[in-house]
Order: structure tokens, then sequence, then C-alpha cells
């Protein structure tokens, strides 16, 4: 590792921490410790992915930490960008071509300001840009694929390729043009016109989901995708499990398809998860999809 190291910190523009709390990088805070790579640019993004590929090093790619639950691991890598956006958001214009490391709440401050209609669909979502994408993330207004007219990756391999996509590249919170190593450099979104009344709307949207949802709490978000036959909420609802609480992790007394935490573990929060999945197929004779990533 000290050889790995020493060639990452000859890189220009990434900064490098070692062996770093990563409670401090995820929303549900959970405690696990590895080494993270702050990435200013894409020339050393290639040039890091190239290294840690030749050394045979395992990376994460690390957003904001909203989705994801960190494993951690001594040998691993998580790697967060910090890119400048190609285009400004302080302009109107027909379509927008942004860094994947932009923040979602910056896109509904613009839409907010220009009545960018289609950009409804991001209230509220505590994400990159790059990492909405990939999850294809979205509320009960909408989905990103929806808005979303390119993107551009870097392959594995070191390739940069872009792609103009369609809906048919997403799935339900999921994508099937990226696989593992791949990252979002940057997207293309479009709006569908101006429209009145979108301020009203994102508020309004806001609203809704601090009522809904447990803001202000340690959590991952929602930790379950839904089934097409029944919601993860209101399913572990049904079976008693809301309020449950174990080893500093509790089913959220708002929103049974939110865990909150307050000191727990990576190790415990994997162990709660699979219990309430195991409480679901025994009672609901069906299991639940992940919808937070395990990283």
């Amino acid at each position: 590792m000290l050889v790995v190291f020493k060639e990452l910190e000859s890189i220009a523009d990434i900064e490098l921490k070692k062996n770093v709390d990563l409670s401090n990088y995820s929303t549900i805070k959970t405690k696990s410790f590895s080494n993270i790579i702050i990435v200013k640019s894409v020339i050393a993004l290639k040039a890091t992915i190239n290294l840690l590929n030749e050394k045979n090093k395992k990376y994460k790619l690390l957003g904001l930490g909203a989705n994801q639950v960190l494993k951690g691991g001594e040998d691993r890598f998580y790697i967060k960008l910090k890119l400048t956006s190609i285009d400004s958001l302080s302009d109107f214009k027909s379509e927008y071509e942004l860094d994947a490391s932009i923040a979602l709440n910056r896109l509904t401050s613009a839409a907010m300001k220009f009545n960018l209609n289609g950009w409804q669909c991001l209230t509220g979502i505590p994400a990159t840009l790059g990492g909405a994408i990939a999850m294809n993330a979205g509320t009960r207004i909408g989905e990103i694929s929806e808005i979303v007219k390119e993107v551009v990756v870097l392959r594995r391999n070191g390739q940069v390729e872009k792609l103009t996509v369609d809906k048919k590249f997403f799935t339900y919170r999921n994508n099937n043009f990226l696989n593992e190593g791949d990252i979002i450099i940057s997207a293309k979104l479009i709006h569908f016109g101006q429209k009145d009344g979108i301020k009203d709307e994102i508020r309004s949207e806001l609203n809704k989901r601090k009522v809904d949802q447990p803001w202000g709490t340690q959590n991952c978000g929602c930790v379950f995708k839904n089934s097409s036959k029944l919601s993860a909420g209101k399913a572990i609802d049904l079976i008693g499990l809301k309020g449950f609480e174990y080893k500093g992790l509790k089913v959220s007394d708002v929103h049974a398809n939110f865990i909150e935490n307050k000191g727990a573990t990576y190790e415990d929060f994997i162990e709660f998860v699979e219990f309430i999945n195991y409480q679901l197929e025994s009672f609901c004779a069906q299991k639940f999809e992940l919808e937070v990533k395990i990283d």
C-alpha cells in the first residue's frame, strides 16, 4: 500500500486521505474506515483509475453519500469528484452540460429561478448529478431519466465515451449502461420549456417530503425498492416493524422504509437489513431488493 500511496500522491489535482472515518462522508453516518481520493480534474481521474486498476485495488465512487452505506476497508479507495461545471446555471439555456459532482439542490435552485419545467423531479433529493443518474433517482413527480440527453462516461479501461441516452437506458432506480468501475464525468440535461409556478411546485413538494420523511435524522433515504405489488415502507409497517430498534438503528416512525442511525457500524446496518428482509419474506412471501447502495 505504501507504494500505491506514493504513486497516488504524485498525481496532480488529487488529494489523498488515508484511513479516514467514513461516517463523515455519508448521511447515515455508519462507522467504518478507508481511503478517500478527492479528484479535481478529468485528467487526474484517468490517471487515478489507471493506477488503481494496474495495482488491482478496489475503488468506489463517493457522491454526497446519501444513498450509500460505506463498507470501508484499509485496502479500498473511495473516489470523490470535485470537478468544475462546463456550463453555468446563472443563465437560462435550452439545455445544460454539467459536471457529475454538482449537487442537485443547485439544479432545483436554477429551476425555481428560470421556471424550468421538468426539473421538479429533482426536488429534495440529496445527491450529486452523477449519482442521481446512476440510480435513476426520482420522486413522486418523476425520474431524472426524463431530462437526461447525454452522459459522458469514463470506462474502467480509461476510455471516455459520450452516450446519447433516453428512457430505455434506465430502469427503476437503476441504469443499464454503466459497468463496474465506470464513472460518469458529466451529463447534458434538457427541460420542457418555461412554466409559471415552478417555484411553488418545488416548495410544495419539499414541504410534503418534510412531513412524509424523517428529515433531520441520520439516514440513507429509502432502503428497499418498492415491488410491483406493494411499497416497501407499507410492507414493513404491516408486519409491525415501524419503530423497531437494534444496536443504535431504528426503523423510522415517520416512514418505515427509512432506517435512522444513532452510532451503529456498517456491520450493524447489514445485520439489521438482513433481519428486516427475512421478516418481509416470512410474512409477505417476497424479498425486497435494496435501493441503497452497499459500497
